[in-house]
């Protein structure tokens, strides 16, 4: 680069008295100047081919594929509405498994207090009827031992009196009446 920021130096009779060259140093003298505006035929010839790619790829390419997207699209859609609907399903039936559970769980509790007092009942029954027999079984021994006790008084008062007399018959050495 020249020290003025060009990449072309400016010819030497301009140097100082011009800013910007008009012209290259290697530039006819006949030729052209350099135009901005484009030719509109070269620029609707170079379009024609660009617009005919750009539709070919769209109706080949980006066509296909955006459908391809938006059924993915659709399909993932429908597959997430149908996850959330067996895990409603799916949570609805853990439900109603719960609730029978609970229900099942409920009734064999009663059952088992039922149980518990039946065999209660039961118990207290068969405790009574031990303790009446128990019972019964004592007063019948009192009874019997009273018996025994009045017969054995008996019996000793009739051995006492005989042996009583028995001795004083033998102390006094004569029989007593």
């Amino acid at each position: 680069m020249s020290p003025t920021g060009y990449l072309v130096a400016p010819p030497k009779d301009l140097v100082g008295r011009c800013s910007t060259p008009t012209r290259d140093p290697g530039d006819r003298p006949d030729a052209k100047p350099m135009e901005i505006i484009p030719d509109p035929i070269h620029v609707a010839l170079l379009t024609a081919p660009f617009l005919v790619a750009v539709l070919s790829l769209h109706l080949i390419l980006w066509r296909p594929l955006l459908d391809w997207l938006e059924e993915r699209e659709g399909t993932t859609t429908d597959a997430y509405k149908q996850a959330d609907e067996l895990d409603r399903a799916a949570e609805e039936h853990l439900q109603g498994i719960e609730t029978r559970l609970v229900e099942a769980r409920r009734e064999a509790n009663s059952l088992r207090q039922a149980a518990r007092a039946r065999a209660l009942a039961k118990e207290a029954e068969i405790l009574a009827a031990a303790r009446s027999r128990a019972e019964d079984q004592l007063n019948d021994a009192i009874t019997k031992i009273d018996a025994e006790q009045q017969e054995a008084r008996t019996t000793l008062q009739q051995t006492a009196a005989e042996l009583s007399s028995t001795i004083a018959a033998r102390v006094l050495g004569r029989e007593l009446p």
